[in-house]
């Protein structure tokens, strides 16, 4: 039954994250499902910046279990901090951050499906990652381009850190650290039991304008955590890393809404925006991801996802490969996973049922 719910969540983390509304956008028919590691169209970039690793503020050495036909034994999770309040004090600024070159909103428009239109894709947040995924942590960088569309002036912004979120996502632990705004580190601090960073803008956001905020982050993800679905955990040689970035809280007539994270249901809510990730992905690891895998130089994957409000990363041994149905026009792509327990679990079977899931 774990098995089965796994493969159900790794299913059901993209479709939640590709399925995000876009203001005054014509709903499609059906919607472009995709993740591969095969490159499908090349793009240029130019080179990532080696991420820096947080400080560890954890355990170190959470174990993770290689694929194997019987049940391995139970990992023990260590105990992590929920968050760490934040220095309002500026600290320098590190050397040499540079991020690569996001790709063009033409990409980013083809990723939708045909019916689909934005009339302004610069009026959607954007995120830009340079990171590295060695599971159980994924750290690096994070830059967001966020343009005021509302029509009063904006003194902050609130970033969600679900992962710090233990009713849901237990035994996890996010941090983010040296918020920047043109370069210079900006004042801000922990609210929400650690479930939300307020950055203080040095100079408020008029209606119209963009600020680029960037920060330093860390997450890692607990061992056999199989609570809140397992959005976030480490089972069987699989890594699953939901809502692992910092995202922006939803605002409503003037307020960040910064409400409790529940224990069931959907927990993630932000606006839907552009993401470019930039992953540093050991080869010996397969990488599935919420949106299209561009490019790979090595071991750099560079995802564009188009418009989404959130996004989820998955680890499996190298060489997995997925079951790949074409749906009225939509592509679909079930990652089955490598673990089995007992008799062979009927893959395509759980495909089909996700098949017939877009059709209804």
């Amino acid at each position: 039954m774990t098995y089965r719910c796994l493969c159900y969540f790794i299913l059901a983390i993209f479709l939640a994250a590709c399925a995000g509304e876009v203001t005054d956008t014509p709903q499609p028919t059906a919607g472009r499902i995709t993740a591969t590691l095969a490159p499908t169209r090349a793009i240029a970039t130019s080179s990532a910046a080696s991420p820096t690793p947080l400080a560890p503020t954890v355990q170190p050495g959470i174990a993770i279990p290689s694929p194997d036909p019987t049940l391995p034994p139970a990992l023990t999770t260590p105990s992590l901090p929920t968050a760490t309040l934040m220095p309002l004090a500026p600290t320098p600024t590190p050397p040499g951050l540079v991020f690569p070159a996001a790709a063009s909103f033409a990409i980013h428009q083809a990723r939708l499906h045909p019916e689909q239109v934005v009339s302004d894709f610069s009026l959607l947040p954007h995120y830009v990652i340079s990171a590295t995924l060695t599971p159980p942590r994924l750290w690096g960088q994070m830059r967001l381009s966020l343009t005021n569309t509302g029509e009063t002036a904006l003194g902050d912004v609130v970033l969600r850190l679900y992962g710090n979120g233990q009713s849901m996502y237990t035994g996890s632990r996010m941090a983010a650290s040296n918020p920047r705004v043109a370069g210079q580190v900006v004042q801000s601090q922990m609210e929400a039991a650690g479930t939300a960073l307020r950055v203080f803008l040095p100079v408020p956001l008029e209606p119209g304008e963009q600020v680029k905020i960037t920060l330093d982050f860390e997450t890692e993800v607990a061992a056999d955590s199989f609570r809140g679905y397992g959005i976030q955990q480490i089972a069987h040689g699989i890594g699953v890393f939901g809502s692992p970035f910092p995202l922006l809280a939803l605002r409503d007539e003037g307020v960040w809404r910064v409400p409790a994270i529940p224990r069931v249901g959907d927990a993630a809510s932000s606006p839907v925006a552009l993401w470019d990730l930039f992953l540093e992905v050991s080869s010996d690891l397969t990488l599935v991801s919420s949106g299209e895998t561009m490019e790979v130089t090595g071991t750099l994957n560079h995802v564009v996802t188009g418009p989404a409000r959130d996004v989820a990363l998955v680890t499996m041994a190298a060489g997995a490969t997925p079951i790949e149905l074409s749906v009225s026009g939509t592509q679909l792509r079930y990652w089955p996973a490598t673990y089995v327990r007992g008799e062979s679990f009927p893959a395509r079977d759980a495909a089909t049922v996700a098949a017939a899931a877009i059709q209804t």
